[in-house]
């Protein structure tokens, strides 16, 4: 069951009475998913959490290395400093299972126009894949890109990464649009362009 966020719900993955209270220290609630007696929520990190940032993306690297443009050995350097400005610049999403943080997702805002913006940098963790975790996390961050008054949101996959592409295709992405070769962690590789239209916030309902 999916339900709106509390208003007083202020950390994402907050825990009930008898559980301990997550260090979390966001203060946007996106969505909330109950399976039984847990929770899973999807909530907009600030730059406080730059630590969580950190932690959750050099994870995902390490997880999945082949998935990712980023490079381990750099991202694992970088200091306070980048990471506020990547929490700053861009949106970054973050999921969690009652107390635990199991997922991550990048709204690159980087962009000329509002039609530019990019999903990135996707990762839910092994044991809690196949929960719709992942589908979440894409969902929070097209209304997080509506919002911004995108109507349309794009990605790259890798080529070989078929899983990836299934995935999007499922969830409506159209494509691939485009294939650029690219040098990701010391090799050649391809990628290619998927796109998705999505409602800007407040838009009336198209009618036929």
């Amino acid at each position: 069951m999916i339900k709106s966020p509390d208003k007083q719900l202020l950390a994402c993955g907050a825990a009930s009475s008898d559980q301990e209270a997550s260090t979390y220290k966001g203060s946007t609630v996106q969505e909330i998913r109950e399976v039984g007696r847990s929770q899973i929520s999807v909530c907009h990190l600030g730059p406080d959490d730059w630590q969580t940032l950190r932690e959750l993306r050099l994870q995902a690297l390490a997880d999945s290395p082949e998935s990712f443009f980023g490079d381990m050995s750099a991202e694992r350097d970088y200091g306070e400093k980048h990471w506020r400005q990547e929490l700053d610049l861009n949106v970054w999403l973050m999921a969690t299972f009652d107390t635990s943080q199991v997922g991550l997702v990048k709204l690159n805002c980087n962009a000329r126009s509002h039609d530019d913006l990019h999903l990135e940098a996707l990762w839910v963790a092994p044991d809690m894949r196949r929960r719709g975790i992942g589908e979440m996390l894409v969902s929070a961050l097209e209304s997080a890109a509506a919002t911004k008054e995108a109507q349309e949101l794009r990605l790259w996959v890798f080529t070989e990464n078929h899983s990836a592409r299934d995935f999007y295709l499922r969830l409506g992405y159209t494509g691939p649009l485009d294939t650029q070769e690219i040098k990701s962690n010391g090799r050649r590789r391809h990628e290619q362009e998927f796109l998705k239209h999505i409602k800007v916030v407040g838009s009336p309902a198209n009618s036929e």
